[in-house]
């Protein structure tokens, strides 16, 4: 069972192998390779301990060293060289007090998460699966290297890993591995909201966001999204495409409202412009969507053309409704043609209303809606003449 390696990685390879130590391509990349799947990344390991790996290459840089990670620069592209090692106590749930080199692929590959990430490839011995990870990748399986409670109690965050792992690959999370999440759910307590963000959006963004139905089956749920019911909130997930903002927008559409929708992301760490464009998806779910071409122009102008597009992806997916096509149809039709529905698409700015004579502050603001609202309602106005015109006709001739 031969891997293709990049050229840059072999090099790596073969440099360590040269100076007298064992190296092997590891993890994801051995494990994606063997999916047909082009790795992300090449990760390597090596019995080489970091000074040694600094001996061997002259440009690194320490990215890890406090696990034994350094970087090695290989024509211009970071790899990442990590020792042999066996970790420590895990006493905060989530990373280990100490590591210990050793000389030992096989201790090594012990202490990782999976079994389908505890392989490793070298050209010249094939592949180490020391686990079954070719068998479980054959059978589409995750399931945890030895005793399932250990790995989880070392790390509680395997437990979303395990649940995003069978979302991205679709897979099945092994039985003794699926019950384990659920004796030691409460231990995610002790893991960030980022990286319970980074793993839930993984999940979501996979090919199978349904999966996220694991997460409360098991128990997590309190830990994510506390009140989520998945039962309704996979409903759509996977017709609408795999952006994050529309996939949330989706699995919370029952969740409470703009409001409780806004604190669950903000404790989940989602950035702003994420939690704006889903809270204003969530808060359009009891509303009714404008079928009049002056009414859409208008509710582009309040929310923005982007975040109209996000509703109708939206409740596209969720309904079938022959009204909301031809709104869409509108929508795209006003887009297309280019029809005003901002301020910035009027051939007048506020300048020229100030060269005209109008006082600065409100009031050119207000006569600039004033303008939009009728070019929205007659296109043809839409021109520097007419605009300039009416502008002239509404100037209070006392405050020139």
């Amino acid at each position: 069972m031969n891997i293709e390696i990049p050229k840059k990685a072999y090099k790596i390879l073969n440099a360590l192998e040269n100076a007298g130590y064992e190296a092997y391509v590891v993890g994801g990349c051995v494990r994606d390779s063997l999916l047909g799947i082009k790795p992300d990344d090449w990760d390597i390991t090596t019995s080489a301990t970091p000074d040694r790996v600094k001996e061997v290459f002259s440009r690194t840089v320490d990215t890890g060293i406090k696990h034994g990670t350094v970087s090695v620069i290989c024509d211009g592209e970071l790899f990442e060289v990590t020792t042999y090692r066996i970790d420590g106590d895990y006493t905060d749930g989530r990373h280990p007090e100490w590591v210990t080199y050793t000389s030992n692929l096989v201790e090594d590959l012990k202490r990782r998460d999976f079994t389908v990430n505890a392989m490793a490839y070298n050209p010249m011995v094939g592949i180490v699966d020391l686990f079954g990870g070719v068998d479980d990748l054959r059978n589409k399986i995750i399931r945890a290297v030895g005793n399932p409670i250990e790995r989880f109690k070392e790390d509680a965050l395997r437990m979303l890993r395990a649940i995003r792992f069978a979302a991205k690959y679709g897979f099945e999370i092994e039985e003794e591995t699926y019950a384990a999440i659920g004796v030691l759910k409460d231990n995610l307590s002790l893991v960030s909201s980022e990286r319970i963000n980074q793993e839930l959006t993984k999940t979501l963004l996979s090919q199978n966001p349904g999966h996220i139905k694991y997460i409360e089956k098991s128990g997590l749920m309190p830990y994510v999204c506390d009140g989520l019911r998945t039962d309704e909130a996979v409903i759509g997930l996977s017709e609408v495409e795999p952006d994050i903002a529309l996939r949330l927008s989706i699995a919370l559409k029952t969740y409470g409202g703009p409001e409780p929708v806004k604190a669950a992301l903000r404790k989940l760490k989602y950035d702003n412009k994420t939690i704006k464009r889903v809270v204003t998806v969530v808060d359009s779910y009891d509303k009714d969507i404008p079928t009049d071409s002056v009414l859409i122009k208008k509710w582009m102008f309040e929310k923005g053309a982007d975040a109209v597009m996000d509703i109708y992806k939206c409740h596209m997916v969720l309904r079938e409704s022959e009204e909301l096509k031809a709104s869409y149809r509108e929508y795209e039709r006003i887009l297309r043609d280019k029809e005003p529905y901002s301020l910035s698409m009027l051939p007048i700015c506020g300048k020229d209303l100030m060269d005209m004579g109008y006082p600065h502050g409100k009031r050119i603001g207000d006569e600039l809606l004033h303008l939009l609202e009728l070019v929205m309602e007659d296109k043809d106005l839409c021109n520097r003449d007419s605009l300039m015109a009416i502008a002239r006709m509404g100037m209070n001739p006392n405050e020139n």
